[in-house]
């Protein structure tokens, strides 16, 4: 006896099996080499955050936001005037 689709159904449904199994594995392969390529680019963007994270606990960003205030709260009013 032959081992085509027409005759075994379980084989049939073992190919089908094999294939999405196949197809996983390209696809963990595929994710993995984009985790890789995209790890510098991660790694710069959490540097930058750190970077913005540090100014804005700065003494400096403080008082500014602070000085600037009223002024944003000025211009929000006189937008809603308008």
């Amino acid at each position: 006896m032959s081992q085509s689709s027409e005759k075994n159904p379980d084989f049939d449904a073992y190919q089908r099996e094999l294939a999405r199994t196949d197809e996983i594995i390209g696809l963990r392969a595929a994710l993995a080499q984009e985790s890789v390529r995209n790890a510098p680019s991660r790694q710069r963007v959490e540097e930058l955050e750190a970077e913005i994270l540090a100014l804005r606990h700065s003494t400096t960003w403080r008082v500014g936001r602070l000085i600037m205030t009223p002024v944003r709260l000025l211009r929000r009013v006189i937008s809603k005037v308008k």
